[in-house]
């Protein structure tokens, strides 16, 4: 073989040996380069996407009518009591004031009771911020709800009817209505509206969070 041929032979096959090595350099580096895709495959399996989160759990939208429903059966919430030893001295006297001691009626006697005091739901507010998780109830102001006279306690210290004056069905209620704007006051003078309103702000709070059966609100309650 003549020495030109061998030198061309050698050549050949070092080309060959060098495109193959660069093939195979390639596939290794990157090897979808030289696949082609499947094209029945759907589009979706193709693109490389960022797979999505699953969806997070179904969470419930508190709203002031759920709340307000829970309670809507329930008119007034007593949230204070005051109980009562309370003595009357009550007289009645005509206007025939020359024979007054003929006149004059007096008692004097005892009664016990017991007041209570709270607020009226029916006017209570309710607003939910769900993107702040906070629940605002705005309670109106405590009130004076029952005054209750215990008439079997009765007590008579004193009673002394004038001649023409006796006592009758209509001075003995106005007697009672007398105490109970007494004792009424006295329950106020000593703070039982205050109580009622501190003592109605826990139990709605507590309320509240039963109702709506999750801590991740805040709840805040205000006064009218």
């Amino acid at each position: 073989m003549k020495k030109s041929s061998i030198v061309y032979i050698v050549l050949t096959v070092l080309v060959i040996c060098t495109a193959v090595g660069i093939a195979a350099y390639s596939i290794y580096i990157n090897p979808g380069a030289f696949v082609r895709p499947n094209q029945n495959l759907p589009e979706s399996v193709l693109i490389n996407e960022t797979p999505k989160p699953f969806p997070l759990a179904f969470e419930e939208i508190i709203t002031s009518e759920t709340i307000r429903d829970s309670f809507q059966d329930v008119e007034r919430l007593v949230t204070e009591e005051y109980y009562f030893t309370e003595v009357m001295d009550y007289s009645t006297m005509k206007d025939w004031w020359i024979i007054a001691g003929l006149t004059k009626s007096n008692l004097l006697c005892s009664y016990d009771g017991t007041i209570t005091a709270g607020v009226d739901l029916s006017e209570t507010e309710i607003e939910i911020d769900n993107e702040k998780k906070n629940i605002k109830a705005i309670l109106p102001a405590a009130e004076i709800l029952s005054i209750n006279i215990d008439h079997s306690s009765l007590k008579v210290y004193q009673e002394k009817e004038g001649f023409w004056n006796k006592f009758t069905a209509d001075n003995y209620n106005d007697a009672l209505q007398r105490l109970e704007e007494t004792i009424e006051q006295k329950a106020i003078d000593r703070g039982i509206l205050t109580r009622a309103e501190e003592n109605a702000s826990k139990i709605m709070k507590q309320f509240i969070i039963s109702v709506i059966g999750t801590t991740k609100y805040t709840v805040e309650i205000v006064r009218k």
